[in-house]
């Protein structure tokens, strides 16, 4: 909000934030995008971080929201989504991730390591609050 209100101010917004603000409000670009193939998967993708980077400005607040849109992008096009599929398209977004921030490969490194958990973390049997808390904040 901060942010935004910098903005509004015509004030030149600066901050470190990685919270989930950024990844949580993209969904309508792939979605728009994939209809139709109105934007390739790639530009739809660099918008989104674009577009989280207004207010989320670490790389990982910004970074994943590229990741969020590949996936989205694709299971919007996927007639039959399982698991096994979303995974794919999760790994296939880290490997474009590099493409498109190519100055922030340290945190790509890491957006890697904490989906590699992720995707871990989802096939055991603990509640969703255990494996988030495993995961950390953001």
């Amino acid at each position: 909000m901060m942010s935004l209100n910098d903005i509004f101010r015509g004030k030149e917004t600066i901050n470190n934030s990685k919270g989930c603000g950024g990844v949580m409000r993209i969904a309508p670009i792939p979605l728009y995008a994939a209809v139709d193939n109105r934007m390739d998967i790639m530009e739809a993708d660099k918008l989104a971080g674009d577009a989280a980077e207004i207010t989320h400005q670490h790389p990982l607040g910004y970074i994943p929201a590229s990741l969020m849109s590949h996936v989205i992008y694709r299971l919007v096009l996927d007639e039959n989504p399982t698991r096994e599929g979303l995974i794919e398209y999760i790994y296939e977004g880290i490997g474009k991730l590099d493409d498109l921030f190519p100055q922030h490969h340290r945190e790509v490194l890491e957006m890697m390591g904490i989906a590699r958990v992720a995707i871990d973390l989802s096939a055991n049997d603990h509640s969703d609050l255990q494996n988030i808390g495993a995961l950390g904040g953001g």
